[in-house]
């Protein structure tokens, strides 16, 4: 079974591309990190023993989850928003914290800790200035993520094996771990955004293609390319089912490749990786 998320993932599919991203760009992120370190050093506490909290760690974990969960289209300004955001990384956190088992332990908690990496929270996340740093950069890390994710849907539904749709997941899920990945999925929604895609594909395939891409927040996207793949995969059972893979070289670190063939039936698999550097890198960044 080829699965990207299920009801225990720790983070979700498109949460965890989102951070991949952070590997394509160590100077970058490191800087970033230090920037941001420095701006937020003073909302921390000391426990008794003058320790800060939180520590350098699980600051830093702090910050990569809000790069990964940050809500599509949500503002540095959006109070309501930014509160529903905390608790949910709340949450996690305090699961994160106890599981780790440094601080603080599912049988011996540390709520002098816990609560120091709480109120830490809250203060980064009241602070316009350090907002105001954080949201540019976190969405063009987010659009990096979108198009990597993509990369990912098809290399699920293509590589051998039985691909796996976790519930929600057809359009994007920036899920942390349960129970933030077991809330309830609006089937309504995505029942009525398969029927828009298909009657707008039908309608008019390019335009509609040229659509979806320029509105890649919004998610239909990845919901019609789930579509397509499978869709393909119906039409040719036995390519997909009993196919042979061959990897297919090529000579850009940019590009994954790969071919599909039984009896008279191939298909040639290319998807792109690393867009960071495709979608404009620093310069685009910094726009």
């Amino acid at each position: 079974m080829n699965s990207t998320s299920t009801h225990d993932t720790k983070r979700s599919e498109d949460l965890r591309m989102r951070i991949n991203v952070l590997s394509e760009i160590p100077h970058i992120w490191e800087k970033v990190l230090q920037n941001w370190k420095k701006h937020n050093q003073s909302k921390k506490e000391t426990d008794n023993n003058g320790q800060l909290i939180p520590d350098d760690c699980d600051e830093y974990f702090l910050y990569q989850t809000l790069v990964g969960v940050w809500s599509v289209g949500l503002n540095a300004d959006d109070k309501k928003g930014i509160q529903d955001l905390e608790a949910r990384v709340k949450a996690y956190l305090q699961k994160a914290m106890r599981e780790a088992k440094v601080h603080s332990f599912w049988t011996n908690v540390n709520s002098t800790y816990e609560q120091g990496v709480f109120n830490f929270l809250n203060k980064i996340l009241s602070d316009q200035g350090f907002l105001n740093e954080f949201v540019p950069f976190q969405r063009f890390v987010s659009k990096c993520g979108m198009y990597g994710s993509l990369s990912q849907v098809v290399l699920k539904l293509s590589t051998p094996g039985v691909p796996d749709v976790y519930q929600g997941c057809e359009l994007w899920d920036f899920s942390l771990v349960d129970p933030d990945n077991r809330r309830p999925v609006d089937f309504g929604v995505r029942k009525q955004a398969l029927k828009n895609v298909l009657e707008g594909f039908n309608k008019d395939g390019v335009s509609y293609v040229k659509d979806i891409v320029s509105n890649i927040d919004d998610g239909r996207i990845k919901l019609f390319l789930t579509q397509r793949v499978l869709s393909l995969r119906r039409e040719h059972y036995d390519l997909f089912t009993f196919g042979k893979y061959q990897r297919v070289h090529v000579d850009s670190e940019h590009v994954v490749a790969f071919s599909r063939a039984h009896h008279n039936q191939s298909l040639l698999v290319v998807v792109a990786r690393f867009f960071f550097d495709l979608l404009g890198g620093e310069k685009a960044l910094h726009s």
